[in-house]
């Protein structure tokens, strides 16, 4: 499995989609790039009012962490937490379920 990553820099000055402008420094887009292809990573979505936690992790070694996940309304309030051990054999992904 992989990314395409499309239109890494710009040849000119001008608004683009590119992660990189033409004096070489780096966009905000690319940070977020960046991130997306560390050795660990956490995505989640949320379908049907319940919330999938993925753990990626290309580490050469398994891999185990403790996420925590906490909602917070737009109006300050804070739903209860939820917490899970997470782990991850060397070179995979696993996923974990916590209701929102």
């Amino acid at each position: 499995m992989g990314i395409l990553y499309w239109q890494m820099n710009d040849v000119w000055p001008g608004a683009s989609w590119s992660g990189i402008d033409s004096s070489w420094r780096w966009k905000p887009m690319q940070y977020v790039v960046k991130r997306q292809f560390d050795d660990f990573v956490v995505q989640s979505y949320e379908t049907n009012g319940r919330l999938e936690v993925f753990v990626v992790s290309d580490m050469p070694l398994p891999t185990t962490a403790l996420i925590k996940v906490s909602i917070y309304q737009l109006s300050g309030s804070v739903c209860p937490s939820s917490s899970n051990n997470a782990s991850s054999s060397n070179n995979a992904s696993s996923s974990n379920n916590a209701s929102s």
